[in-house]
């Protein structure tokens, strides 16, 4: 969340400098409202993570849903071409709480911070709220995503406590 301060010296900026500031602005939520605008939550961890190649179908089908909705998941921002950019990471999952997915998913995130992008840590286990595009898993800072060692206890304990029983799975590999 950006404090007002910061809100200001943005402004600032912009007006006595001219500058093209780019900054992630989200807009709120909470583990229930992730869990709601979510299409896929799990936990797991991150195997590979890499830059897409801007000639790739994976490319394409996470651009095109950022052209649909200019910007990514749950965020306030407008996704600047200029600055475009899309990772990858490759999730072993450890438990799904929505969604269908088992074994090993491919997530995808913007590039930087001023895009919402989450970067991620190859060996560190997180828990993933993402939309569905086409099949491909979009995340972003806004929407929940986050490394379990950073206070995912109480999302965990909602999800444990709220998700339909048919979709919480422990997986097995």
């Amino acid at each position: 969340m950006i404090t007002k301060t910061t809100q200001l010296l943005l402004t600032i900026s912009l007006v006595f400098f001219g500058t093209r500031v780019f900054a992630c602005v989200c807009m709120g939520g909470g583990t229930k409202e992730y869990f709601e605008n979510s299409e896929a939550i799990f936990s797991g961890v991150v195997t590979e993570f890499t830059s897409v190649d801007k000639n790739s179908k994976e490319w394409v089908a996470a651009k095109t849903f950022v052209n649909d909705y200019g910007r990514f998941p749950f965020t306030a921002g407008v996704y600047d071409s200029g600055h475009e950019g899309i990772q990858k990471a490759v999730f072993r999952i450890n438990k799904t709480w929505k969604g269908s997915q088992q074994g090993s998913v491919d997530v995808f995130t913007s590039t930087g911070a001023a895009l919402c992008g989450v970067d991620f840590i190859v060996g560190h286990e997180y828990l993933v709220y993402a939309k569905d595009s086409n099949g491909q898993l979009l995340v972003s800072k806004c929407g929940g995503t986050k490394d379990i060692l950073d206070g995912a206890g109480e999302d965990v304990e909602y999800l444990n406590n709220n998700a339909p029983r048919e979709h919480s799975t422990k997986s097995t590999k």
